[in-house]
């Protein structure tokens, strides 16, 4: 059974606010697809950054179980998506997509590197 979850830009402010949640339980995985330049100019603390060319060589350490709850993002959410279908097609179904971090400024978070 496959579950690929994805949350919506009407969503947007209510996951943003659960990254926070996310964080709390070791188990969940939040991945930030970007590269290593964005990642360090902004970035959400406690994130890992594993650029999305790098996350299929990563993915079997980081996640060893396929069961294991994956949360991506990236900068338009373009790539978070195509990272979703291809980590599923890979055999992991508990997998999120978290979208844009673009919007993520906008005071609903704090974010490191805005002003």
């Amino acid at each position: 059974m496959l579950i690929f979850k994805s949350f919506g830009k009407k969503n947007r402010k209510e996951h943003i606010s659960k990254v926070r949640e996310l964080q709390c339980d070791p188990k969940n995985i939040i991945i930030d697809l970007r590269n290593i330049s964005s990642y360090n100019a902004v970035h959400i603390p406690g994130t890992l950054n594993v650029p999305e060319d790098k996350l299929f060589e990563q993915i079997r350490s980081l996640a060893p179980d396929y069961s294991s709850p994956i949360y991506l993002f990236c900068m338009t959410g373009e790539r978070s998506a195509d990272a979703c279908s291809a980590l599923e097609a890979m055999g992991y179904w508990n997998v999120w997509d978290l979208g844009s971090i673009s919007g993520w400024k906008y005071g609903y978070m704090t974010i490191s590197g805005f002003q």
